[in-house]
C-alpha cells in the first residue's frame, strides 16, 4: 500500500519567484496591507504546524518522496532548493531537512501549466474563474498521475499543495490519501 500525505499550505510571494513582487502587489492592491500582515501570520501558525506534525509522524525517511506544487518535472530541484531555502521559504526549508534525513524530493507539475498559470498572475488575474478552474484540475490531474507513476509501493509521499488544489479526486484506490489540515487556528 502507498500513504500519500497531503499538506494544504499557503503560497507567499517567496515561492513565487520573479513573480513574487508582481503577486505581492495584486494582493495588497486587492485586500490591503493588514490583510497581506494576516497572511504571514496565518503561514507562520501554518508551517510551524506542519513541522510539529512532520517530526511526530513515524517516517522511514529512506521510503520517503517529498511532493511540492510549483515544482515542475523539467525543473533542478536542487536549483530550486538551493534558491528558495536562500530566500527563507518555509516550505523549502522544511523540505531541506528532509531530504538531509534521506528523503527524495520529485518534480510534480507540468512546466506548461505553470507558465499559464504564472502569466495569469503577472496579468493581474483579469482570466475568467472557469478558465482558471479548468486549469488548476489540469494541474491536479497530472500531479496525481505523477505521483500515481512514481510513489512506489511500502513508500510514503508528502504532497505540499496550495489549499485550492483538490488532488484527490483523481488518486486510484491503491494510494491511501490523508489530508493534514493546519491551516485552522
Amino acid at each position: 500500500m502507498r500513504n500519500l500525505y497531503i499538506f494544504p499550505i499557503i503560497h507567499t510571494d517567496i515561492e513565487l519567484g520573479s513573480y513574487g513582487p508582481v503577486y505581492r502587489k495584486y494582493f495588497i492592491r486587492k485586500n490591503g496591507l493588514a490583510a497581506w500582515k494576516r497572511k504571514w501570520a496565518t503561514v507562520k501558525h501554518l508551517w510551524d504546524c506542519i513541522e510539529t506534525t512532520i517530526l511526530k509522524m513515524n517516517l522511514d525517511y529512506q521510503k520517503l518522496r517529498i511532493y511540492q506544487d510549483s515544482l515542475s518535472v523539467e525543473m533542478s530541484a536542487d536549483v530550486t532548493l538551493n534558491e528558495m531555502t536562500a530566500r527563507g521559504s518555509r516550505n523549502y526549508l522544511v523540505i531541506d531537512s528532509l531530504l538531509k534525513k534521506g528523503a527524495q524530493i520529485m518534480g510534480t507539475e507540468n512546466s506548461v501549466y505553470l507558465l499559464e498559470q504564472y502569466s495569469r498572475l503577472q496579468l493581474g488575474s483579469e482570466t475568467s474563474i472557469d478558465n482558471d478552474e479548468e486549469l488548476l484540475k489540469k494541474r491536479d490531474a497530472f500531479i496525481a498521475h505523477r505521483i500515481e507513476s512514481t510513489l512506489r509501493d511500502d513508500e510514503t509521499g508528502l504532497l505540499f499543495i496550495g489549499a485550492d488544489h483538490d488532488v484527490s479526486q483523481f488518486f486510484s484506490l491503491d494510494i491511501k490519501t490523508s489530508i493534514v489540515n493546519c491551516l485552522s487556528p
